[in-house]
């Protein structure tokens, strides 16, 4: 069944939302002091720019005599007003707009000889009012609580100082709080300075690392000793959780505990450890067992890396060995070495064929060089010798070409065959 109450509803909520929307935009209306104040700036900057400046005609003599002097001209103002706000910044145009006649009647040019520095409070504060003086806010201008002369008590920022908005409250800084920041928190404790009552004045000096409160500094004057502190004496002191009963829980496996002021951490075992048993301090001395390619053997508190490449090699008998943390490994011997204890041909234990020993150096290697074949004449008569790494080549003198295994000459080589069986020369 209709009824006359719903739509009525309806129109009850629209208006309450409207004027929540409403209420919302007007609690944070925009803040035009930081533009005003840019304007200032800039003007500034215009009077340092345009100073010594003229008219420009050529005649600066006869100019000020009918116009008047450029310095405070009508000229040199706008010139510089032109310079204040950029086209695009609509706020900056608007503020212009509402104060340039202003400024030029009321402040150019006796206000501006006699003390320039007054622009921003002739125009941001009592003109346009959208700033506010020093340490004083909000649409009135109120003072920052608890007065103007020490906002927040010099520990802590007033909201909205200078502007014409902000609330007025104390942002207060750390270690202090209350309406005022008159108080301090409780990880700080009060200090009083100066003996005359106009010149006192205190801070808020922080609490020792070990207290939960505290009356004053150090770790004996804690109201509460901190988690991770305990009681001894007059002092709160660090708790070693380290060496508790349950100090053994605290660390998962490859890691171990590590105590700090206050707590404790878990610090990854040294490599030469055994992953699977773990370790109870840093380094390779605190190992519980010897990890792949360490020992501690022979009495030793730690755990060394192995040298596999001492004694009998597990390499390859073309491969010297290399030793690494933990490991080692095989790499194969330059060409000229059939045995070796190194990468070059100057490691040589024994030489490949098509090498031969030249030199021993003094750690007993050998040195392997080349043997030059065609030193002997190896070939044949029709066949030049050409030495390579480690061996010779025997080719055919020019202009013989090599067909079947054999040096020929090119006519001898066409009447070898009909030409449907001809041989084909060797690569």
């Amino acid at each position: 069944m209709w009824s006359v109450q719903q739509p009525c509803r309806r129109v009850v909520l629209c208006a309450a939302l409207l004027l929540l929307v409403g209420t919302a935009t007007r609690a944070a209306p925009k803040d035009k002091c930081p533009s005003c104040r840019t304007i200032v700036t800039k003007f500034k900057q215009g009077i340092v720019d345009t100073e010594g400046g003229g008219y420009g005609g050529g005649n600066t003599e006869w100019e000020e005599r009918a116009l008047g002097t450029y310095a405070t001209s009508e000229t040199r103002f706008h010139e510089i007003a032109e310079s204040v706000c950029s086209s695009s910044d609509y706020t900056c145009n608007s503020l212009w707009e509402d104060a340039e006649d202003a400024v030029l009647d009321d402040w150019w040019p006796t206000s501006f000889e006699s003390d320039a520095e007054d622009l921003q409070t002739f125009l941001c504060i009592d003109t346009l009012k959208v700033c506010c003086p020093s340490n004083h806010y909000g649409k009135d201008c109120k003072p920052c609580s608890p007065e103007a002369s020490k906002p927040c008590n010099h520990h802590g920022t007033c909201q909205g100082a200078g502007s014409r908005t902000g609330t007025g409250k104390c942002q207060c800084d750390r270690g202090y709080k209350g309406k005022n920041c008159s108080k301090c928190e409780k990880t700080h404790f009060l200090k009083m300075f100066g003996k005359d009552e106009s010149a006192k004045h205190f801070v808020c000096e922080e609490c020792d690392a070990s207290c939960s409160g505290c009356s004053g500094p150090g770790a004996n004057s804690c109201k509460k000793c901190k988690s991770g502190y305990a009681l001894e004496g007059e002092n709160c002191t660090d708790v070693d959780e380290c060496t508790g009963k349950d100090a053994a829980e605290l660390c998962t496996l490859g890691t171990f505990c590590s105590n700090t002021e206050g707590g404790f951490e878990c610090e990854k075992c040294d490599n030469a450890c055994d992953a699977t048993e773990g370790c109870n301090k840093a380094g390779p001395g605190g190992c519980k067992q010897c990890a792949k390619g360490y020992t501690n053997a022979d009495g030793q508190e730690e755990c060394t890396d192995i040298n596999e490449c001492l004694g009998e090699s597990p390499c390859e008998a073309s491969q010297y060995c290399s030793n690494s943390i933990g490991s080692h490994e095989c790499t194969a011997c330059h060409s000229a070495c059939e045995s070796c204890t190194g990468p070059s041909d100057d490691d040589c234990s024994t030489c490949a064929s098509g090498f031969e020993a030249t030199a021993q150096p003094e750690d007993g290697a050998v040195s392997c060089k080349d043997i030059d074949e065609c030193a002997g004449s190896p070939c044949d008569a029709d066949r030049d010798c050409v030495n390579t790494v480690g061996s010779f080549e025997c080719n055919c003198k020019a202009p013989l070409q090599l067909v079947d295994g054999e040096c020929r000459a090119p006519d001898e080589q066409s009447a070898a065959g009909d030409g449907t069986d001809q041989p084909k020369d060797e690569l």
